[in-house]
């Protein structure tokens, strides 16, 4: 049964064109594992990644942004209301830099 419904998660990602995680008090240990299954193959139609009012500090959004930026579909990025920081800010611009 799980790994039915793996599959299932996979082809529902697959077509999905904006994810929205929003409020869900989410920190970096969450974030690290999206990023890991965020990737050009599991989400090539991910044009919306909505992550506002999380719990989400420098070291997810560094994460997430290594991820994302290979994203080819992303066009938009929600992380308002994190505790993201202006290191964190700066790291995730900067991944999302050297991935585009």
């Amino acid at each position: 049964a799980a790994s039915a419904i793996g599959a299932l998660q996979a082809k529902l990602l697959a077509k999905a064109e904006v994810l929205y995680l929003c409020d869900e008090e989410w920190g970096d240990k969450e974030a690290e594992v999206l990023a890991a299954g965020l990737t050009p193959a599991t989400a090539p139609k991910l044009e919306q990644v909505l992550l506002s009012g999380n719990c989400i500090g420098a070291a997810g959004a560094a994460t997430l942004g290594g991820a994302l930026a290979l994203l080819p579909a992303l066009t938009e990025l929600d992380v308002s209301g994190n505790r993201i920081g202006d290191a964190g800010g700066a790291a995730l611009v900067r991944a999302l830099a050297a991935g585009s």
